[in-house]
């Protein structure tokens, strides 16, 4: 054994350069810290996203920026989640509008929508059949079609004004 000449008083893991351990209040504090800053980054990020209209964002850029195929499924994903949510906030807004029958048909017509949509994607992406791009080539048309559908509600505004 080596002798400790001089390291009486100081605490083992001061001798190896590691700091002591912090006391649980201390602790608690710098947690509370970390905490409300990655709250307060997540609410600012979130804000950003939500003021900017996601149908004048370029899809096809995002989904390209995935690094293999996997990550381009998942933003392709992202950006349909987007686009779905806001053709949902547009179709809220015309039944704001709409007496009962017309919103139960508006609701029928975008059961529909869907429908047809999911159904144009599953054949532009069945060229891929067994192949890795298949369910990407799917992601690509559903956010195309999206893109698409959000103009029609938009452009129906203009058409159920008296």
């Amino acid at each position: 054994m080596l002798p400790q000449k001089g390291l009486e008083g100081i605490q083992p893991t001061e001798r190896y350069g590691v700091p002591p351990p912090v006391s649980g209040s201390v602790r608690s504090k710098m947690m509370k810290y970390i905490i409300s800053g990655i709250l307060l980054v997540s609410l600012i990020g979130c804000r950003s996203l939500s003021q900017e209209n996601p149908e004048s964002k370029d899809w096809h850029a995002h989904i390209q920026e995935g690094e293999n195929n996997y990550q381009m499924k998942m933003k392709a994903s992202e950006a349909v989640n987007a686009l779905k949510k806001r053709t949902e906030d547009l179709i809220a807004a015309h039944q704001q509008h709409l007496d009962e029958q017309a919103d139960a048909l508006l609701r029928a017509e975008q059961n529909q929508w869907e429908v047809w949509a999911k159904s144009r994607a599953s054949l532009i992406s069945d060229t891929y059949r067994g192949g890795t791009h298949e369910s990407l080539a799917y992601g690509y048309e559903l956010v195309d079609l999206y893109l698409r559908r959000i103009d029609q509600l938009k452009q129906l505004e203009e058409d159920l004004k008296p």
